[in-house]
Parts: structure tokens; C-alpha cells; sequence
């Protein structure tokens, strides 16, 4: 969800508004948030607010700092790049590239495409090797699993270890992809989840 709001006034619908964020978070439902967008300020934002399993996710530019109107930098999980992102039209590339902002549906995307890795790995394992995948799968679903996964990833030092260097995972194995038959393509992909989980 790419939206944040400043905290109800009004007393019920504050804790409405936490009492089904908590009980989201508790059905192990994955949140991203975007991260306040109007300067550093000390006030609280919700939903971000409302638990601690929450991913709070900044804009950030090419080289991993948080843009300047990015919040409070300790509240934030991670940093993506959401400002000014170029973005291409797909493997048939038919249409020019485009550049859009977003940096939390980046990292939801991210938590997907792990999910969906580990998914096929389930798929295509051995049977031995199908109850352990099942068990990662399960891990991955809860805010720990996603974040044990984030974490490793490489990051960027100068980030504070927020900014994900997706491209350093998921560029090689997009460079196997390419060197291999399109039959292999899954197992490209299921070694990579073994590498993040």
C-alpha cells in the first residue's frame, strides 16, 4: 500500500485503524507502507505506526540515499528506488521505457517474486526435498521470514544496510536465464531463492 496518513484525531477511529492494521499483522497478512513524504518530522504515521510488523519503505535514488523528502531515516525498514524509476515495457519491449515513482510497490514486488521462487521450488523439488521448501515457504509468509529474506540481500553500506542491491542477485540470474534453454528458466529461478532463503 503506497499511502500514509498522519494519525486519526478522533480517538475510535485511531484505534480502529490500528485494531485492523494489528489484526492484519497478526493473520501474518505482509504490509508495505510507504514512508511519509513530506520532510523529517518526529510525528508518528500511520499504519506504520500501529505495529512493529510493518514494512516502511522509503524512496531512494540511484546510489541508495533516501530522497530529501523521504522522513525520519530510522523509521524507515528499507530504502527502494521510488523516485524517477525507468522502467522498461517487458521482454517484448514493443514500447518505449517509462519512468514512475513507488518505491513500496517495488519492495511488495520484491516479497512476491521470493514467495513466487520459493512457490516453484516446492514444484519442482525431489520429494526429499519438498517438506524443507515447504517449510521456507511458510517461514517467508510471516514479516520475520520477509525480512530474514531482505536481509539477505546485499546492501549498500552508505544506506545503513536499508537499500537492497537486487540487482547484484537478481542480475546474474537474469544473466543465466539468458544463457540457458527456456526449459531451464525455473531452475534458474529456484536457485535463486535457495541463495536468499
Amino acid at each position: 500500500m503506497s499511502w500514509t496518513i498522519d494519525p486519526p484525531k478522533d480517538d475510535r477511529e485511531r484505534q480502529d485503524l490500528e485494531n485492523a492494521v494489528v489484526e492484519a499483522a497478526n493473520a501474518n497478512i505482509l504490509m508495505f507502507f510507504s514512508a511519509r513524504d513530506k520532510g523529517a518530522h518526529n510525528t508518528p504515521i500511520y499504519p506504520s505506526k500501529a505495529t512493529g510488523k510493518i514494512f516502511t519503505i522509503g524512496d531512494a535514488n540511484s546510489s541508495g540515499a533516501s530522497v530529501d523528502y523521504v522522513g525520519n531515516a530510522s523509521e524507515l525498514s528499507y530504502r527502494f528506488p521510488g523516485d524517477k524509476v525507468e522502467v522498461d515495457s517487458g521482454p517484448t519491449r514493443r514500447t518505449q521505457s517509462e519512468v514512475v515513482d513507488g518505491s513500496s510497490v517495488l519492495a511488495a514486488g520484491l516479497a512476491a517474486l521470493i514467495l513466487y521462487c520459493v512457490q516453484v521450488r516446492i514444484f519442482l523439488a525431489k520429494d526429499s526435498e519438498k517438506q524443507k521448501a515447504r517449510e521456507a515457504y511458510k517461514k517467508l509468509k510471516q514479516h520475520e521470514g520477509t525480512v530474514k529474506a531482505f536481509d539477505a540481500v546485499e546492501t549498500k553500506k552508505e544506506s545503513n544496510h536499508k537499500f537492497l542491491k537486487v540487482w547484484e542477485v537478481f542480475g546474474k540470474s537474469v544473466e543465466q536465464k539468458d544463457q540457458k534453454p527456456q526449459g531451464e528458466w525455473l531452475h534458474v529461478g529456484t536457485g535463486l531463492c535457495v541463495k536468499i532463503y
